[in-house]
């Protein structure tokens, strides 16, 4: 098979092909993942989510936080003033930082504001009960713990989130008919007796509107040798059950599916259980192939997005095939999952009782003396919970309470766009506080030993400085599962070498 060499790709008599090749992932690998399945729970308004094999929690953390602000605008009966100048203009505009030139034409993004993930349940689920000791840390309510620090801002809506203990093969009355099952490189773990209960299970007793699976592509894995490799090149761990020759990425994978076997095994399934199924795949490395294989090779993980069929039809389908393989008297002879944790997360006080528009503007001239700072975006403005709250978590009581009192809301220009700003035309800055004279001796010096004591006990607060800045920037920034810039070979996360069993991401990412 002829092959293009990229142009880009190091000349082939540069490589040492006794060795694995250097492959890397920008967002690293599992990121990528978490994002595909992000961006589909949020594109499909998902609120209901069984995590299955959810490990440590990761991803249920993530669907912990809650959304900036509420969805839905506020009733007529508030009777929020609105001036003619920005009445048409709509609500998403006001908390982005530029805006198209139009200003009353809806941005290409226009879902930026109403469409951040809003869980109202969520379970997690998984057999290693070292693991779900994280898991239940993750969802907890407490202050403390592993939560993001996007759990301690106000929360608009309820959520209750469960951790179960127990395998995929048991069933839970709970998730009979719950939107949204994710299995984040589960299958792949499974023993054979397992994996045949993974669909009848999910798919039948289950049947949720969506199921979201990914899991590695052997396919894939030729892209770390060269072509002619010498035979023990590659590295990694032979299939344990002894069928193939085949190495795979995790000593813990009973297999690993080829492109063609995973589309097969998921148009099975498909068309058993009465769902539609879209496969495709996630990862592509950093690097150019030298051998020109990487549209052949495709994606380091593939995705599947099972879709139930609506109907009637379908539904007395699937319960026939429950019925016929007997699954509910297997379902009876085995161990129940054991709750491990159910959490309440509760709504701001708050929330939709937004104080008079007089007291959030004068909480606006507050916070705008405490920053030093007669203009403010609106969006700065609202990541302070004195303002959102005040609120009751309705960007439009700000809107309203912006043009109160002697606060001016416009419309800024300049060459990237335009950005909506709260100006406070009276504002008189605090001058600075005078800096402290520094002590001294009798003799007229500084007193160093003093100044070197205070720059230890200052240091604290200097790091404290710099991690809110930090916070802020991603808060500002609300950029999310792909943000972070760090490059990771392939085998340098858990489940591509590490040994946290089924789920191995790491990173708490912002939705």
């Amino acid at each position: 098979m002829d092959m293009d060499v990229d142009a880009g790709s190091p000349p082939l008599g540069d490589i040492d092909e006794s060795h694995e090749l250097i492959v890397t992932f920008n967002p690293p690998l599992f990121l990528e993942r978490r994002g595909w399945v992000l961006d589909i729970v949020r594109e499909e308004g998902v609120t209901q989510i069984l995590d299955v094999g959810c490990g440590e929690g990761e991803l249920i953390a993530c669907l912990c936080n809650p959304a900036p602000w509420l969805k839905d605008p506020p009733p007529p009966d508030l009777h929020l003033p609105s001036s003619p100048a920005i009445a048409n203009v709509h609500r998403t505009q006001f908390m982005e930082y530029r805006i198209p030139a139009q200003p009353n034409s809806l941005p290409s993004n226009e879902k930026f504001f109403d469409n951040y993930i809003r869980v109202a349940q969520l379970h997690g689920l998984d057999v290693s009960s070292s693991d779900l000791v994280h898991a239940v840390d993750a969802v907890s309510t407490r202050e403390s713990g592993s939560a993001s620090p996007w759990m301690k801002r106000p929360r608009w809506e309820p959520m209750n989130a469960k951790i179960w203990k127990g395998g995929l093969e048991v069933f839970n009355p709970e998730f009979v008919g719950i939107e949204c099952i994710v299995a984040t490189e589960v299958v792949e773990h499974l023993d054979e007796d397992i994996l045949q209960d993974f669909a009848p299970v999910l798919l039948g007793l289950y049947h949720p509107k969506l199921l979201l699976i990914t899991t590695p592509s052997y396919t894939y894995n030729a892209r770390f040798t060269a072509p002619n490799a010498p035979t023990g090149t590659r590295e990694g761990f032979p299939d344990p059950t002894g069928r193939t020759d085949r190495i795979f990425r995790h000593d813990d994978h009973k297999f690993e599916w080829t492109v063609e076997e995973f589309a097969a095994w998921c148009n099975e399934v498909a068309e058993q259980w009465g769902y539609e199924v879209q496969v495709g795949g996630v990862g592509r490395a950093d690097e150019k192939d030298p051998w020109g294989r990487d549209a052949e090779l495709g994606f380091a993980s593939q995705t599947a997005a099972f879709r139930r069929k609506e109907g009637a039809e379908y539904a007395e389908k699937r319960a026939r095939q429950c019925e016929s393989l007997g699954l509910m008297q297997k379902m009876a002879s085995r161990t129940q999952h054991v709750l491990l944790a159910d959490n309440d997360h509760t709504q701001h006080p708050t929330a939709r009782n937004p104080a008079p528009l007089a007291d959030v503007a004068a909480a606006i001239k507050k916070k705008m003396d405490e920053v030093r700072d007669g203009m403010l975006t609106t969006r700065e403005i609202w990541f302070h919970d004195e303002i959102c709250t005040a609120c009751g978590g309705w960007v439009e009581v700000l809107i309203a309470a912006a043009q109160q009192d002697g606060l001016n809301l416009r419309l800024a220009t300049s060459e990237d766009g335009h950005t909506w700003e709260v100006v406070y035309p009276a504002f008189v800055p605090r001058p600075p506080s005078p800096e402290p004279e520094a002590e001294s001796s009798d003799d007229g010096r500084m007193d160093e030993d003093a100044d070197e004591e205070d720059a230890w006990t200052n240091a604290d607060s200097v790091h404290a400085t710099v991690a809110e800045d930090a916070e802020t920037t991603w808060g500002d920034d609300f950029g999310g599962w792909g943000a972070s810039s760090e490059k990771v070979e392939w085998g340098a996360s858990a489940d591509e070498g590490g040994d946290h069993g089924w789920e191995d991401d790491n990173i708490l990412a912002w939705q």
